[in-house]
């Protein structure tokens, strides 16, 4: 899905179902004045909560941490913060560099937490509209014909499967 989709469709669901958008990327990271290619996983910014996800440290990135205009932040994975960081506590609040651009630490990820998708592990996660930041040519953001996300649904409790699709097809025709 394109991300002005991924909006409008969120916008519609109702109380049926949470939309979280995701992408993966391969990047270039900094901590210290070195750097090293990682995986890192861009999530909606509504995305931890939707999951019922608690941080081991610090805090996740929310929706107002995944606009074009915020600061931009990284939650690091468990591994990565071990790995990287030694499980010092400090992590929070450092500044590591991703692509050249600074981001500033925000939170960690409990161990067991890898992502949304099986066998993939990303170093670290960063909200959806980090993707600009991430990649300065890229211009996607804003394309409705630039489908590079992946949505998937919360089904609200005692929604079923079939109500939620139902709802979501509705909505998908109108801003399709």
């Amino acid at each position: 899905f394109s991300y002005p989709m991924f909006r409008d469709l969120s916008a519609g669901t109702g109380s049926t179902a949470t939309l979280i958008a995701r992408a993966s990327a391969s990047v270039v990271v900094g901590v210290d004045g070195s750097g090293e290619r990682a995986a890192v996983e861009l999530l909606s910014g509504n995305a931890f909560e939707a999951l019922g996800v608690t941080p081991a440290l610090g805090r996740f990135f929310s929706p107002a941490d995944d606009t074009v205009s915020a600061a931009p932040v990284v939650v690091l994975s468990d591994a990565w913060w071990e790995s990287r960081f030694s499980r010092a506590p400090s992590a929070v609040g450092q500044t590591v560099v991703v692509n050249a651009t600074p981001m500033t630490v925000v939170g960690v990820a409990r161990p067991g937490f890898t992502g949304l998708v099986a066998n993939e592990s990303p170093a670290f996660f960063v909200p959806v509209t980090a993707m600009q930041a991430i990649r300065p040519t890229w211009r996607g953001l804003d394309d409705r014909r630039f489908r590079w996300l992946h949505v998937i649904a919360r089904l609200a409790p005692g929604v079923s499967q079939a109500q939620a699709k139902a709802a979501l097809d509705v909505r998908y025709r109108q801003v399709n």
